[in-house]
């Protein structure tokens, strides 16, 4: 029953099916030809996006928007949600697929080159399950929360989150997190990275359960990522 400062973004009832989480300032140009990109992605999907364009409306981001800004103290943040339909309807399948976290100035230092794990901690909600160990597996040494300890593994339930890197003002792609992993020895946490042109599609079929993303039992996420990830679970 804690507060959770991020709801209005991360809720289930928020809008969007996905959240993207901007992590990186240095390149304003390539942000928004990512954004750009992104909305013309959603374009296909989305109903709202059809009838911003006939009513002439200009946006400079995809439909939805969120800025945090600074507080005093953590109690202090106020999350604003510029929702995509103009008569307030919170009805999923008028509003966005993706929606946007572009943290204010004063914050930036607090979400700038974040791990996956810490976007998770943030905007999803933490479990724990209890793993199903394959008799001929090799135990994963030294524990840790997010891949095994003590047959355990830290995982979350919430949005799809993607991240918009220093990397992404290159090559336009976005980390996509997972937020369990799909079998013994991968991590919570683990990422791979997907064009924008192609997040919106991936994000509608995920979602609807038409695909999962598993490489046909194959570990295939960044492993650099896992790192950090596997990093910051024993660090904290």
């Amino acid at each position: 029953m804690d507060e959770d400062l991020f709801d209005e973004i991360a809720d289930d009832e928020a809008p969007g099916l996905g959240i993207l989480v901007r992590t990186d300032f240095s390149n304003e140009g390539a942000w928004r030809s990512f954004l750009e990109k992104l909305r013309e992605g959603e374009g296909e999907f989305s109903p709202s996006a059809g009838r911003e364009e006939d009513t002439g409306m200009d946006q400079d981001e995809p439909s939805t928007s969120t800025s945090a800004s600074a507080p005093a103290s953590s109690s202090d943040v106020k999350v604003d949600v510029d929702k995509a339909d103009s008569d307030g309807s919170s009805d999923q399948d008028s509003g966005p697929i993706i929606s946007i976290l572009d943290p204010s100035p004063e914050i930036r230092p607090y979400f700038s080159d974040i791990s996956n794990l810490t976007a998770l901690r943030l905007l999803n909600d933490v479990d724990l399950r209890k793993l199903a160990i394959p008799p001929d597996a090799k135990r994963f040494n030294p524990p840790n929360p997010i891949v095994d300890y003590d047959g355990w593994q830290e995982i979350y339930h919430g949005k799809t989150l993607w991240i918009y890197d220093a990397m992404s003002n290159q090559d336009q792609c976005a980390r996509l997190v997972s937020k369990r992993s799909d079998f013994y020895g991968t991590a919570t946490g683990d990422s791979w990275r997907a064009r924008v042109s192609h997040i919106c599609e991936l994000q509608v079929n995920i979602s609807t359960g038409a695909i999962t993303i598993d490489f046909g039992g194959m570990d295939k996420y960044t492993y650099e990522e896992r790192v950090r990830n596997l990093q910051d679970a024993m660090d904290r």
